[in-house]
């Protein structure tokens, strides 16, 4: 060794495995133990961190480690300390936050010294954000491995010339310093918003939220949703500033080639996005000197999004839609229903929101009845076992093993492709509230462990995984989300890319609110069986089922979960218990209700 500049490097390579713990309860959605997510909410700044500099005579491997708890301060300081530990073209090259590698926080970092002289890092990864907040959790466990460059200053003293862009947070110190919120975009008719989850420091966090939502949906998301904000729009030179409640945004220019009603949607998507902020009550948009609208009133997610109050089901007098809490008025006898043995039963919403026609599934096939004339009309022949879905726009969603259809009342059929639906079969599916994204729970067979992406997944897995998940000679189930593609008419054409949402033993699925999945998992022979809640975007825990559950649904609203066991017998939570409601009620299910168009 010379005190002249001497080259250390090793390698970076990056995977994701399983968060094993983030907090009192924790893991990854996919499996193992599980973690609560709270979308939407911001806690308080937490307090400042703080890290040393570089020690005098430091070892190239006594560095690296000073420089990794430096890492963890920086989204306090910004980054100062730890660029004191930095050299050369690296001391400006290096974009912390370009990558958040996550790693398992009862583990330890370990750092050496490689044979050719350079100091690599390595951790149990078990996530990823990017620069943008997207999180990215991993269904197979691996090793997180860095490799550095250091060399010698004027002064003999170690310092890193070379490293990759990102930064290590341990799984505990990452749920504290970062914070789940939700970006606002829009559905196809302009009408509703569409959530999108991110993952954010919690300094800096309206500039955060601002400059994301700028930059439009996530890829995922990006082909089913709009945005009114022009393309290119960027914060003006005065930024976002925060007085006495008031969030003043200033914009650059281009809000101004936009018309007054795309205005308007551009400031309800910016003020419904910033006040998640505890500090924010109000937010006031300027654009080069002009002061713009931004109401959100229009596009709250209230109640006339889906009938919160009424569920459908089937008794022995019929269909009947639950209109109090214990009352239910019959919409269809059994008489009308004679030799059709129906189940799953869902009104078809109309534009004047009073829905005479029902769905279900018959004996006959795929079905629409009309509740006031009784006339029946044969939507599909083909034997449907998953319920159908009649959505906010008019077509009524049916799955058959690998395919996916949507029809019209007016006999139009249209099949419904991608390419990831070509693995697997189908199970069972639901539709978010605004009718804008699908959850799927599909079955595929052991030799085919796909990953989200379609890419092949290793058939080893965790200790942890392999007790939550039913990976037998059978295969196993998955549960992913993807946005809908739809035209002009609002006409469904494509499925976009999949999200992988959990992975295990899983009988039933639905939204439980408008980021959240509710999954009945377990044998229904167990002896207790669980619910998996999982944000979309975020973690997910469980929470225990009632026994004998075989179905759940929800409003897709405001996370309370209604329980079907066998018997038909309902039980709802809300809140952390569940209770008895009615029974001989069966094939319960909310309605979607209609989308608007401008």
């Amino acid at each position: 060794m010379t005190t002249n500049l001497t080259r250390r490097t090793a390698l970076t390579t990056l995977s994701l495995a399983t968060f094993t713990t983030l907090s009192a309860c924790a893991a990854l959605p996919t499996s193992g133990p599980v973690t609560e997510s709270q979308p939407g909410l911001s806690a308080p700044d937490p307090l400042l961190q703080t890290a040393d500099g570089p020690a005098d005579g430091a070892s190239p491997e006594e560095l690296v480690s000073a420089f990794l708890l430096a890492c963890v301060a920086g989204f306090s300081d910004d980054f100062s300390t730890a660029r004191q530990f930095l050299a050369g073209p690296a001391l400006h090259s290096w974009t912390p936050e370009s990558a958040v590698y996550v790693y398992v926080a009862s583990s330890t970092v370990d750092v050496t010294q490689d044979t050719d002289g350079s100091v690599s890092v390595s951790a149990p990864a078990v996530g990823t954000v990017d620069h943008s907040g997207l999180l990215t959790l991993a269904e197979e466990p691996s090793d997180h491995e860095a490799r550095f460059t250091l060399a010698t200053n004027p002064s003999g003293q170690w310092r890193i010339i070379a490293l990759p862009d990102g930064v290590f947070l341990s799984s505990s110190t990452f749920t504290s310093t970062f914070v789940t919120q939700r970006l606002n975009f829009l559905t196809p008719t302009r009408t509703r918003l569409v959530p999108d989850i991110r993952w954010f420091p919690r300094r800096k966090l309206a500039t955060r939220l601002v400059n994301a939502l700028l930059a439009g949906p996530s890829p995922w998301l990006a082909p089913g949703v709009v945005t009114a904000i022009p393309s290119g729009t960027t914060l003006g030179v005065g930024g976002i500033e925060v007085n006495e409640g008031t969030a003043r945004v200033e914009l650059s220019a281009d809000l101004l080639q936009s018309s007054d009603a795309d205005r308007l949607l551009a400031g309800a998507q910016i003020r419904s996005t910033l006040l998640q902020l505890p500090t924010v009550r109000d937010v006031d948009i300027v654009a080069d000197q002009t002061q713009f609208p931004s109401d959100a009133d229009s596009l709250a997610d209230d109640g006339s999004v889906s009938q919160v109050n009424t569920y459908v089901g089937i008794t022995p007098a019929g269909i009947v839609q639950r209109t109090q809490p214990s009352a239910f008025s019959l919409a269809i006898s059994a008489d009308s229903l004679s030799g059709l043995n129906p189940r799953w039963p869902l009104p078809i919403p109309r534009g004047d929101q009073s829905a005479t026609q029902f769905v279900l599934s018959t004996n006959q096939g795929l079905m629409a009845i009309d509740s006031v004339t009784n006339q029946r009309t044969v939507i599909s022949q083909q034997l449907t076992p998953i319920p159908a879905i009649a959505d906010g726009y008019g077509w009524i969603w049916s799955a058959n093993d690998t395919a996916l259809h949507a029809y019209s009342l007016q006999g139009t059929v249209n099949a419904i492709e991608s390419d990831w639906l070509e693995q697997g079969t189908i199970l069972a599916m639901d539709l978010s509230a605004e009718s804008t994204r699908m959850v799927i729970l599909r079955h595929l067979p052991q030799t085919e462990k796909q990953s989200a992406d379609g890419s092949q997944a290793s058939d080893e897995a965790s200790e942890n995984e392999a007790s939550n998940t039913a990976s037998d000679e059978h295969g196993h189930e998955v549960i992913d989300v993807a946005v809908v593609i739809r035209d002009d008419s609002g006409m469904p054409t494509g499925l976009g890319p999949a999200v992988r949402i959990a992975r295990g033993d899983f009988s039933a699925v639905t939204w439980s609110d408008d980021v959240n999945i509710a999954a009945l998992t377990g044998d229904p022979h167990d002896t207790q069986l669980r619910v998996r809640l999982a944000t979309v975007g975020g973690l997910s825990n469980t929470i225990d089922a009632p026994d004998d559950a075989v179905h759940i649904a929800s409003n897709r609203l405001d996370g309370v979960l209604v329980a079907q066991d066998a018997k038909g017998d309902l039980q709802v939570r809300s809140g952390a218990t569940w209770r008895l409601t009615v029974d001989d009620v069966t094939d319960v299910r909310y309605p979607l209700a209609v989308m608007k168009t401008n």
